[in-house]
């Protein structure tokens, strides 16, 4: 209705163009908007006012993302088009807070300092970085005219820098005790204010909109400065960007954006042109409705983006026209699905977005502080797209970035900009390998069923957890051995690794504090990776249910848990799955029954996981802003492996019972690192035992000598004729120094050879982080020094079935890739 189609045609979209959206803030990771962000190319700082110095913008209500999508959004995987210039990039700031109740209390500047901001944003005067056009859809009461005392020459300023400032009249409708918002009502110049009413362009004519604020202004003046507003555009349900979507909203709010998208096109177009020339052109062209001439309604009726481009090229302005013909764009650049090696072969997807076809394109990508070019050629008709991959990259632990820009296309340099360029974090994790025997475990009738699984080297800082499902689900049990209860029916448990960190205050110690009731107080906290909000420790004064939930930053559920208190202290198991994500709340929904201790003082936002995955970043929703509320020591886990390991389980008709009993519960190896198991069991025929170290046994009565202190579960699996099974398990604590001074711990350098199980019974394996680059000779000596056996293989772990040998304590000599490693195994 405004031309924008005819403007595209053209080749115009608004790149290179920049807005500033002054509202509730933009949501920075919304599909539609995340790629104009121009945060991508700019310190956070210059494009992002706010002054809690977050990198990713936010959005406390939705309202300001619902607007920066009308100027210039564009779902670019999607294909959906919701914004006018939507090659321009925007600039944002959290400076309204008034009629959004998720709103209240959280951080912005004002709505004047960030004009202020905008004249200079990087804060250097030799720099042009200021934005084209500033969207303000928001507004005060229509009573104020404070214009020579503050906004008055702040606007006069932003019109002298050549921004074009562009405001919402109002959605008070046609009352006669109302009329235009402050500071759109202010008239120190033709388009000084501009002021954009509202139509409905669902009918025709079109209609103004019922809840469009109208004219005259009441800061005084004649002629064309006393009739408000300027223009109008459409505004009755508008489809445009929502946190979490998309949804039709309507308002003045609304049709504010239009126009400055249809500025942000025109600036593209005229490049030279001023903020005020473009505002004139729109003013002058507009089409005419409701009654002739401009009037209190209309102002001049609405925007016509051809008419107006007409309009400047008779003024003697020369328009720029881009060369559409060629347009390569990147995006979706991805890991691959499962993949939890160090060692990753991402993808970028290429797009055509050009008239013409693609048969070269170079991308620069930028990993670790070294930069590379992958090369494509071949024949990429316009709309196709195609994968590139890269070569497979090391990467070592933690966060890493990936970032790809598109150097040339078609041998020339790019002229759009803003799709020509992706990132990606990836997570590195290394985690020890997991392995478990899938089964399936036939349990007897009233049996148990043990769980096991085994990691390839001891790691203290990762625990396997066992859910009832590949991927989500609930989780059942935790630990490397585990008893369950017969099943009923065939059942599939998963095991999977996962790392645990503490995150928030520790406990209530620190600072003075008290109790509250009520649901609406709340910690916000971040998710850079998928979370388990496994454990929090609770203050209560009163007994009872409380709902604890986690909901997003549009206060939508994501996960909840009921739990009855006791009137004391409580470590609360909570077991919550977090999507990563920005902006979550930690709060009650506890129907009255609140009375949880909080600090009033002690606070020190933000509180970070060991490894910056998490973040607890403030808090609120209560009467005491910026304190900490309820939830103290936090368990956070994530996943740190491979994809999960399935156990197979399955109910049996027999019957037997599991038992056996050790010699001591408490082994000092310094005295006799031996433990002596004695086997109880009925009607039992085999044995499979697991010492709870990684080595195993099938003896009635076997022997196991421990080597180092820690805490080990044994179980025992028994099995009878019938088929079918029956488990059980005790606890031993191993103490001391194991008496000949032999470590087993293996080295942890990148390329170093791990020994398991040691001890062992029979087959042994050996693994690295890395394959190498030929072959690997393992040599078995005695401690004679005797040559007993020798294995060449290849690879990064081998397995290896020892000779019949008698117990003891032997040498491994590895040699690979020129580097020599000598272990010592514990043959049983």
């Amino acid at each position: 209705m405004v031309g924008a189609p005819t403007f595209w045609a053209l080749g115009y979209t608004g790149q290179g163009r920049r807005l500033l959206v002054i509202d509730t803030g933009i949501e920075g990771t919304h599909p539609a908007l995340h790629t104009n962000y121009l945060g991508r190319f700019r310190p956070a700082a210059q494009v992002w006012h706010n002054p809690t110095g977050d990198s990713i913008p936010w959005d406390c209500s939705g309202h300001g993302t619902h607007v920066a999508g009308i100027a210039l959004g564009l779902d670019r995987q999607a294909h959906d088009t919701i914004g006018l210039a939507f090659q321009a990039t925007w600039m944002a700031a959290p400076a309204i807070k008034g009629g959004a109740p998720t709103c209240a209390g959280t951080p912005g500047p004002s709505p004047l300092a960030t004009f202020q901001w905008a004249l200079d944003p990087d804060g250097d005067p030799t720099t042009a970085d200021f934005p084209d056009v500033i969207n303000n859809s928001w507004g005060g009461s229509d009573t104020i005219c404070a214009a020579p005392a503050l906004y008055g020459p702040t606007l006069n300023a932003l019109e002298a820098a050549g921004i074009a400032v562009i405001f919402s009249a109002g959605n008070r409708g046609n009352r006669p005790d109302t009329a235009i918002n402050f500071p759109a009502n202010i008239n120190t110049g033709l388009v000084n204010a501009f002021s954009v009413g509202a139509v409905n362009q669902n009918f025709p004519g079109p209609p103004r909109a019922g809840f469009s604020s109208v004219g005259p202004t009441r800061c005084g003046g004649d002629s064309s400065l006393l009739i408000k507003p300027e223009v109008c555009a459409p505004g009755m349900a508008i489809r445009s960007s929502v946190p979490g979507g998309y949804a039709p909203l309507s308002g003045t709010s609304m049709a504010a954006p239009m126009v400055a998208g249809a500025a942000l096109l025109l600036k593209e177009a005229f490049p030279n042109a001023t903020g005020e020339q473009i505002l004139l052109a729109l003013y002058r062209s507009a089409v005419d409705v409701g009654d002739p001439g401009e009037d209190n309604f209309f102002g001049m009726g609405m925007i016509n983006l051809r008419a107006a481009y007409d309009s400047l090229v008779s003024q003697g302005h020369v328009p720029f026209f881009p060369p559409a013909e060629r347009d390569a764009a990147l995006g979706r650049l991805r890991r691959p699905e499962g993949a939890c090696d160090p060692i990753v072969t991402p993808t970028v997807q290429l797009y055509n977005h050009g008239r013409g076809p693609l048969q070269t394109v170079d991308i620069a990508y930028e990993i670790l502080g070294q930069v590379d070019t992958l090369s494509w050629s071949g024949l990429l008709q316009p709309g196709d797209s195609v994968a590139v991959a890269f070569p497979p990259l090391d990467l070592p632990e933690g966060p890493q970035w990936i970032r790809v820009r598109i150097v040339t296309e078609n041998g020339q340099l790019p002229y759009y900009t803003l799709d020509d360029r992706d990132s990606l974090q990836i997570q590195v994790v290394r985690a020890p390998a997991l392995t478990t025997d899938p089964g399936p475990f036939t349990i007897c009738t009233g049996g148990d069923a043990v769980l096991q699984a085994a990691l390839s080297q001891a790691d203290s800082s990762v625990r396997i957890f066992w859910w009832d499902a590949p991927e989500g689900g609930t989780l059942r049990a935790e630990g490397a051995t585990v008893l369950l209860p017969a099943p009923t029916s065939d059942t599939t448990l998963y095991a999977g690794l996962y790392k645990s960190q503490s995150l928030g205050m520790p406990d209530n110690s620190l600072g003075g504090g008290t109790y509250v009731q009520g649901t609406s107080p709340y910690l916000t906290f971040d998710a850079d990776y998928p979370m388990l909000l496994r454990k929090v420790t609770v203050y209560p004064l009163l007994a009872g249910p409380r709902i604890f939930e986690v909901r997003n930053d549009q206060g939508q559920v994501v996960a909840s848990r009921i739990v009855d208190l006791p009137a004391a202290p409580t470590r609360v198991t909570l077991d919550l799955e977090v999507p990563m994500g920005k902006a979550y709340q930690l709060g009650l929904n506890d129907n009255g029954l609140g009375a949880l201790y909080f600090n009033l003082s002690g606070e020190a936002f933000p509180y970070v996981s060991t490894e910056g995955f998490f973040r607890i970043t403030g808090s609120g929703g209560g009467a005491q802003a910026g304190k900490y509320y309820f939830f103290y020591d936090w368990e956070v886990a994530y996943a740190a492996g491979c994809e999960r390991q399935a156990v197979r389980l399955r109910p049996g008709t027999g019957t037997i019972e599991a038992d056996f009993s050790v010699d001591r519960r408490l082994i000092d190896m310094s005295n006799d690192p031996v433990a002596r198991f004695t086997n109880l069991s009925n009607g039992a025929s085999s044995y499979h035992w697991n010492f709870g170290n990684g080595a195993t046994s099938s003896n009635p009565n076997p022997l196991h000598t421990y080597v180092q202190a820690g805490n080990y579960t044994v179980s025992l699996l028994a099995e009878g004729s019938a088929g079918c099974a029956d488990a059980d398990t005790l606890q031993l604590t191993v103490t001391g120094t194991y008496p000949f001074g032999v470590s087993i711990a293996q080295p942890n350098a990148s390329g170093a050879w791990r020994l398991y199980p040691n001890p062992s019974e029979g087959e042994i394996f050996l693994e690295r982080d890395r394959a190498g680059s030929g072959p690997v000779q393992v040599r078995l000596y005695d401690l004679q020094g005797r040559l007993l056996a020798t294995k060449t293989a290849r690879g990064k772990r081998l397995g290896w079935p020892l000779p019949a040998l008698p117990a003891g304590w032997y040498h491994l000599r590895v040699e690979a890739d020129g580097q020599v490693q000598q272990l010592r195994l514990l043959r049983e």
